[in-house]
């Protein structure tokens, strides 16, 4: 018989251990999740552990016994010793690899695989004028070849001398410490690294302008790492922007024989084996993971690797132990937090939110800070853990992230950063104020007063480092003198910080409660895995749709769990692109014909022309042609001719053959336009827009065009834009003013009468340019919040499509300027072009192009929140009930592909009165429409045409009380009306040219906010804020009241009767909805408990049309459905998410297909109601399918099965 008991003298190699380890589990009882959950490590991690793939660290395996109850843990420690140490030769006492900290002067023996490079950066910098900018994204291995290839080669030339150092938050007296250690007899070179550092908020803007011109001064030769994404501050100042574009070295991606030499040969010369197929598999891993950021998260998985073996070999299962490229840093780092223990998961979380820098306009970024800056709860062990695993990096004095890749790589990490944004920005400010206050002496005048005290004071909490606490107790102290000598003034001031405290105390517990919790944790793999992989893809959607709807897919195809059915039903409820790769976005590098059916793409060094004739996405059009590396691209306005601008000059390709190639210029430029009648416009960065005329290609310059960088024409017009923010119109080069920064795109309307320009200041700004020589500005478009890259109107002149570096893409209606949709996107967006009025392609820096549906599932337009959502029984026309400030009502159509569009013109009053209530219905044929007003009236129009809506007679008199709420009977001869008054009034509306007042239902002791009548038409429910529902008789001429129905704690906000009219739905303030029985309606009968599930107010509630269903419209911002088959015990079906404030009206088409809410956030969403039908919907539109590396990122439990 087995001996199922653990002992650890079996153990001889890792798979005895992982079996012994195995054992001790089973023996507890315990799965692998709920050991997970007791040592905070990873499931895959443990996984590893058990199944022999690796072995554990010592502080892990102790966790893992200590889990399962195991106390004598010598004899396990004695067996982990024996693995590492089995009498074979010694390992290296040093690592081959640095992890995720870049490579020092000191580690130049083991750095390989950038050679080239180096030389490179040598030979730059030996032609250099002024400081050469070394160039890359984060992770491309800038720091690494400065540090460890450049500076060491430096130092070797005689006579030589190389500093390095970063710019921090004293950029000035970095730069007075450098000057200080000049020797005039040497050439000395200085290497700002991390020089990004100088664009964060806390560097001034006069620091930061000194440090720049400092820097030409310098009698020094000077090398620049800049970090890709801050490439758009640095051009902001002249000498950086002249460096960036003559003195410049771009680090590229390593190249797989690089990769080889950086993988093996540190091992070779410390004696370590790597097996070949280790090298095979990183190298396949680092190409599925892409090249931006790759290089630390290599270097960590290279450096836990060598850790997870004996330090001789290196093997591929000591490597997916360890998770990965994509998952060592995380699993280190997981590591790290669970060996310290669940008590200081706070003293950890303060470490590292103090250590990263978070900006609304600017990617996150890690900071060096004094450890003197550490709240008092971080102990030095706490920084070790992180340290010894080389995720932190520290000296004598300060504490930092070895990388920005963590910031990224570490789930906990990114999910603390998240949840306290805001705090985040306080504590930072904080932090830069108490600093300055001490350094300036503790100034009084520089303490914090009023309103922000008190709210930064609200905001950061208890974890305060010395100086922060007395910087603070000071300002305190200075405000209760400052409140004794002006009472008055004070008792005011006091109201306005409890009001902001409040405010404050309010959205924090709604940001807390929005963090959507999984629930107990599931026992069968795919329902968890599901589960997870849903809550991934509701985390994405906001910034990067298209894979979020994929992965949502992905979780119901795993399991088709509440969450995976939530996740596929919210995808269908936001903007859904179709993810095109391949649209490379550096730059303008789309062009369309006028006629809008080529489209020309570049990448790289290549240009790909598309068909878009509107059947479907783009198709390629033969090949991609080989070209030299494409900056911009221009198409004729016949379509028959591509300009290209490439690194060898202009060339100019015939679309129908584009491998023939013409030189027409060898300049460089950064724009190129055409005019309606041939002529092809560049700008020559530094120098001017030349013009090429058709056939000849004989140049010419237009006159005042120096300096101009960005560039558009329409007919014989052009106008151009530059790094300043000046834009001119030609002929006559006309000024127009506006921008104030730097203009990134202009673009003209397609019947050339405006002028469009995206600045770096936010804004587009517009002119009417029907009079070229005397341009009037007409208002900007607003809504941004970082640099505008990209410009381009529809070909109906009706929409603007706005994109920027905050990475969205917003669409705004031409003639009122306000926002209509907005599209998110994983990267910046720096192109943007109408592939026809319905359609908008987007291209972003990551180099993948998204397609938008310019009317999507997001009905906007209104000015106030929708109070009212009824449909006719043919689901062609649905009302609209915006309140008061809207003023209006509205008729619209829903499509069958979850789209929508207005029939006609607002419904506004022809008459002075009051405003509109927000309530309204429609008759079931579509023909009449009832507008509930403040005053207690109502307004009939005829709608049979909603093109041309006429108000019907005189409005309906009212009460003086506002009405609540509007319903038509079933056969549309009646109307309700629930009011304020605490009455519903009832009218005869057969003939609604002549409406008849039928009677007054008295029995509610408090308003009635809504009423419904039964499917027969004759029940009447009508819901009180006395917290009753009363069920009224209106089948005869005298309505009868027949029940009270109770139950509710709260007001009675909605009620809805089931399709069969034997059950009543009543939704209320106490967030539930009860379902009665009222089949005999003298006795409502209460069916099983209260659905809850809602965190707020249930303001409205629908049953669908089958009856099977039944949704509810919360003020916490969801739409909840369940299924109602079993009314004694419902089942919730999904939660319909996507509104940002509360929801007040809902209502299912008459198909049951979709489901509507409107919100207070002024909008209308449409949702799919059949997961089924939405998968195949998100499918149908997902164009680049989900990848392996994608797959492995985000569903790592399971084998990669594309979901689409």
């Amino acid at each position: 018989m087995t001996d199922l008991t653990p002992d650890p003298a079996r153990i001889r190699s890792p798979a005895d251990l992982g079996r012994e380890l195995t054992l001790a589990r089973e023996r507890a009882g315990l799965t692998i999740r709920e050991v997970a959950r007791r040592t905070r490590l990873l499931p895959s991690t443990l996984g590893g552990y058990y199944t022999g793939r690796h072995r554990p660290p010592l502080a892990s395996m102790e966790l893992v016994l200590a889990a399962c109850g195991v106390t004598d843990l010598d004899a396990w420690r004695e067996a982990l010793l024996r693995l590492r140490h089995g009498g074979r030769r010694a390992a290296p006492e040093q690592p081959p690899y640095p992890g995720l900290a870049p490579f020092e002067p000191g580690d130049a023996e083991r750095f390989h695989g950038r050679s080239a490079l180096t030389a490179a950066v040598l030979d730059g910098l030996d032609a250099a004028t002024g400081p050469l900018v070394v160039v890359g994204a984060s992770g491309s291995g800038k720091s690494s070849v400065l540090r460890a290839g450049v500076v060491p080669a430096l130092r070797a030339r005689p006579g030589t001398a190389a500093l390095v150092r970063t710019p921090g938050r004293a950029p000035l007296d970095v730069l007075a410490a450098v000057r200080d250690e000049l020797d005039p007899a040497v050439r000395t070179v200085l290497v700002v690294d991390q020089f990004e550092e100088l664009f964060a908020p806390a560097v001034p803007e006069h620091d930061r302008a000194a440090f720049v011109a400092a820097l030409a001064d310098l009698p020094a030769a000077v090398v620049l790492a800049l970090r890709a994404d801050f490439y758009g501050p640095a051009l902001a100042h002249p000498a950086l922007a002249a460096a960036l574009q003559h003195d410049q070295v771009v680090v590229g991606p390593m190249t797989d024989d690089e990769l080889r030499e950086a993988i093996t040969a540190p091992a070779v010369a410390a004696g370590v084996d790597v097996e070949e197929a280790l090298v095979a598999l990183l190298l396949a891993d680092v190409r599925d993971r892409g090249p931006a950021g790759a290089l630390p998260l290599l270097g960590h998985a290279l450096l836990a690797t060598w850790r997870a073996g004996d330090g001789l070999t290196m093997t591929v299962g000591g490597y997916l132990g360890t998770g990965g490229v994509a998952g060592a840093v995380a699993a280190s780092a997981e590591e790290a937090f669970a060996a310290l223990g669940p008590d200081r998961e706070h003293a950890v979380r303060q470490l590292f939110l103090r250590l990263v820098t978070v900006a609304p306009d600017a990617v996150d970024t890690r900071r060096r800070i004094a450890r003197d800056e550490l709240p008092p709860t971080v102990a030095d062990t706490d920084v070790d853990a992180f340290v010894a695993r080389r995720l932190l990096v520290v000296d004598r004095d300060t504490v930092e992230i070895a990388h920005e890749a963590l910031l990224v790589a570490w789930p906990r990490l990114h999910g603390w950063l998240d949840a306290d944004r805001a705090g985040l920005a306080a504590r930072r400010s904080l932090a830069d104020a108490a600093r300055t206050w001490r350094e300036q002496g503790r100034d009084p005048h520089l303490l914090l007063r009023g309103v922000r005290l008190a709210v930064v004071v609200e905001q950061v909490g208890d974890d305060l480092t010395r100086t922060e606490a007395e910087f603070l107790r000071a300002g305190r102290e200075q405000e209760a003198e400052c409140e004794a000598r002006e009472r008055r003034r004070t008792t005011a001031l006091r109201a306005l910080v409890a009001a902001l405290t409040v405010l404050v105390l309010v959205v924090g517990a709604l940001a807390a409660h929005a963090v959507v919790q999984d629930g107990r944790t599931a026992q069968a793999r795919d329902v968890a895995v599901s589960r997870q992989v849903a809550v991934r893809a509701d985390a994405l959607r906001a910034e990067d749709p298209a894979l979020a709807a994929q992965l949502a897919v992905a979780a119901f195809r795993v399991a088709p769990t509440p969450e995976a059915r939530s996740s596929v039903l919210n995808t269908t409820g936001a903007p859904l692109p179709t993810r095109l790769p391949g649209l490379s976005a550096l730059g303008s590098t789309l062009a369309v014909d006028d006629a809008r059916r080529i489209l020309a793409s570049a990448t790289g060094s290549q240009v790909q022309l598309w068909d878009i004739d509107g059947n479907g996405p783009p198709r390629p059009l033969g090949p991609p042609v080989p070209t030299s590396e494409v900056a911009v691209l221009a198409l004729s306005p016949d379509g028959a001719t591509l300009a290209v601008g490439e690194a060898d000059g202009v060339v100019l390709r015939p679309v129908a053959d584009p491998s023939a190639a013409v030189v027409l210029d060898t300049a460089t430029v950064s724009a190129l336009a055409f005019t309606a009648d041939g002529t092809l416009h560049g700008a020559v960065p530094g120098e001017d827009v030349r013009a090429w005329a058709p056939g000849t290609g004989a140049v010419s310059s237009l006159p005042g065009s120096a300096g101009f960088t960005a560039l558009a024409a329409s007919g014989g017009l052009v106008a151009a834009g530059d790094q300043t923010g000046r834009v001119a119109l030609w002929p006559g080069a006309v000024p127009l003013s506006g921008p104030g920064g730097r203009v990134h795109a202009v673009a003209f309307g397609p019947d050339g009468r405006t002028l469009l320009a995206g600045s770096a200041d936010r804004a587009v700004h517009r002119w009417d340019v029907t009079d070229p020589a005397a341009p009037v500005a007409v208002p900007a478009l607003t809504g941004a919040t970082n640099w505008v890259n990209a410009v381009a109107v529809s070909p109906d002149g009706a929409t603007v499509a706005v994109g920027g570096s905050d990475g969205n893409t917003r669409l705004h209606d031409a003639a009122s300027g306000a926002v209509t949709a907005t599209f998110p996107h994983p990267a910046p967006v720096t192109t943007a072009a109408f592939l026809d009025d319905a359609t908008v392609l987007t291209g972003e820096a990551d180099g993948v192009g998204h397609l938008w549906a310019v009317r999507g599932p997001v009905l906007t337009g209104f000015d106030d929140a929708v109070f009212a959502l009824d449909f006719d029984d043919s689901g062609a026309v649905l009302a609209i009930g915006p309140g008061s400030k809207d003023d209006t009502a509205r008729l619209w159509t829903v499509t069958g592909a979850g789209g929508a569009q207005p029939l006609g013109p607002a419904l506004d009053d022809p008459e002075p009165g009051p405003t509109v209530s927000g309530s309204a219905a429609l008759t079931p044929d579509g023909t009449v429409l009832a507008v509930g007003r403040a005053d207690g009236s109502i307004r009939l129009w005829d709608v049979r045409d909603p093109a041309r809506p006429a108000v019907l007679g005189a409005p309906l008199p009212g009460s003086g009380a506002l009405v609540e709420h509007l319903v038509i009977s079933p056969n549309g001869t009646r109307l309700a009306a629930s009011g304020d008054d605490a009455l519903v009034r009832t009218w005869d509306i057969t003939d609604p040219s002549a409406p008849r007042r039928t009677a007054s239902l008295v029995a509610a002791t408090n308003y009635v906010f809504a009423s419904a009548f039964s499917p027969d038409g004759r029940l009447l429910a009508a819901a009180s804020a006395d917290t009753s529902t009363y069920l009224w008789d209106v089948a005869g001429p005298t309505p009868r009241l027949r029940a009270t129905v109770d139950g509710p704690t709260g007001f009675a906000y909605s009620p809805a009767f089931s399709p069969d009219g034997r059950l009543l739905a009543v939704g209320s303030a106490d967030r539930t909805v009860r379902l009665f029985d009222v089949s005999d309606p003298d006795l409502p009968i209460a069916l099983g408990a209260p659905l809850e599930g809602p965190a707020n107010y249930v303001y409205a509630v629908a049953f669908s049309p089958d009856g099977t269903a039944l949704a509810a419209a919360s003020t916490d911002g969801t739409v909840r459905t369940w299924d109602v088959r079993d009314p004694g015990a419902p089942q919730v079906r999904a939660v319909l998410t996507g509104p940002e404030e509360a929801v007040f009206s809902v209502a299912w088409t008459p198909d049951g297909t979709r489901l509507l809410g409107g919100a207070a956030d002024r909008t209308v969403r449409v949702w799919f109601t059949d997961p089924e039908e939405a998968v195949a919907a998100i499918c149908a539109a997902a164009g680049a399918p989900l990848t392996a590396a994608e797959w492995a990122r985000h569903v790592p439990d399971l084998p990669f099965t594309a979901p689409c």
